[in-house]
């Protein structure tokens, strides 16, 4: 303890104390983090030997279906996306971001193709884990390319042509009483803060951000490497 009289010295002192202690006390729990307990769940299909009928058909299933509801006319809409989306399928998005139910879905589609009359959700990559007893989970990234012609969640239209990336991860089951294949639940991670950039509502000299913008693979090409691809992609090319 200092043995000064001075009262500002000793806050001072006990102040410098409590940030010590807090930062040890941070650096403890960071040493020791780790997601271990995440394996208390099941993170495989559990059902062994249950047939998987629909996995080489998901990745056509996912593709038709991300074209049927975003561009195809919306007359249909509603009917389309209680064909492929279970009644109580839930969504969760980017700044905490969740909904359930169809109302809340055909809301959200409608919302943004207003907002984006031309967009084009272009398809990088798909693929399916799982089996017909215990369902699928999908992975599906893609490239989002549009102009905003109408108000969105960040504000008033800016006739902005946008282009931003993602990942869509879903879980499919088979519905017993129609027997379609449906969404049940969707995990969205777009590049939110990119879209935002483009649409003009952060000011140049808020932040230092890369000058490139992304855009969709050319042909129809999906993200490379993918399956049996050669080893020599791995090899250091030969001078």
């Amino acid at each position: 303890t200092p043995k000064s009289d001075s009262a500002a010295e000793m806050k001072a002192y006990i102040f410098t104390v409590v940030i010590a202690l807090s930062v040890n006390a941070i650096r403890i729990v960071d040493d020791n983090f780790n997601n271990s307990c995440v394996l208390k769940n099941q993170l495989t299909p559990p059902t062994q030997g249950a047939p998987t009928s629909f996995l080489p058909k998901c990745p056509q299933w996912v593709i038709d279906t991300t074209d049927a509801v975003w561009h195809q006319g919306t007359e249909n809409l509603n009917t389309t996306l209680k064909r492929f989306f279970h009644q109580n399928f839930t969504s969760h998005q980017s700044f905490g971001r969740a909904f359930v139910g169809m109302d809340a879905l055909y809301e959200a589609v409608v919302s943004t193709r207003k907002a984006f009359p031309d967009l084009r959700i272009h398809v990088d990559d798909v693929y399916c884990v799982g089996n017909d007893i215990d369902g699928y989970k999908t992975v599906m990234p893609d490239t989002l390319v549009g102009t905003n012609r109408g108000a969105t969640a960040y504000g008033p239209a800016t006739g902005a042509r946008v282009a931003y990336d993602g990942i869509a991860i879903t879980y499919v089951q088979l519905n017993p009483k129609t027997e379609e294949w449906q969404y049940m639940a969707e995990w969205i991670l777009h590049d939110e803060l990119s879209l935002v950039d483009q649409l003009g509502f952060i000011p140049e000299k808020a932040f230092n951000r890369p000058k490139t913008k992304t855009k969709p693979i050319p042909n129809c090409g999906i993200n490379l490497p993918s399956w049996s691809a050669p080893q020599s992609i791995y090899e250091p090319p030969s001078n």
